[in-house]
């Protein structure tokens, strides 16, 4: 049996100490073995850090990882996406990585080469006016629109179209696939 490395067991023992004020023992179980596989999963590719994990590595998850079936599949990943956020959330990892593997799971992320020209199209049409924003600068530039539109009281579908869009704008611009 593959032991996690010591800074992979560190990581998750960190999470999981947060997962037990919200999460009832079977679910915080459930959720250390999830994640336990998840990042065995990694390191076997050769990651030695959390820090190190990129689009790639989740589109890999997603695909590589045998389920029994598609709610397997899920559960799985619902496991791996907040655990994302909280790495997101400390600086560790892109939030991008966690909104990725939302949209995969969603059948909301399609190939590369489906959307290359597109991709081409707004690279051209923005290359002189482009404008470099951190991850973090751009989620809280995001935050503060999402609640100004809360603020002028849009409709919660109209919110979540554009939350949707922002987070989905972040993975196409920020991803090395």
């Amino acid at each position: 049996m593959v032991k996690l490395k010591p800074n992979l067991e560190m990581v998750l023992n960190e999470y999981l100490k947060i997962c037990k004020e919200v999460y009832s023992e079977t679910q915080q179980r459930n959720i250390r073995f999830r994640c336990t596989s998840f990042l065995k999963f990694i390191q076997n590719r050769g990651l030695a850090d959390t820090s190190d994990l990129r689009y790639e590595d989740i589109l890999a998850y997603h695909e590589d990882v045998p389920h029994v079936n598609r709610i397997d599949r899920m559960l799985y990943e619902s496991s791996i996406k907040p655990f994302l956020s909280h790495l997101a959330e400390k600086g560790i990892c892109s939030p991008g990585l966690g909104w990725f593997l939302h949209y995969l799971q969603d059948d909301r992320i399609v190939a590369a080469e489906a959307v290359a020209n597109i991709y081409n199209e707004i690279l051209d049409s923005t290359e002189t006016n482009s404008l470099q924003l951190s991850s973090k600068k751009y989620r809280d530039l995001y935050e503060v629109l999402l609640s100004i539109l809360k603020e002028e009281q849009l409709g919660g579908g109209l919110i979540t179209i554009y939350e949707t869009a922002f987070k989905l704008h972040f993975i196409v611009t920020t991803q090395d696939l």
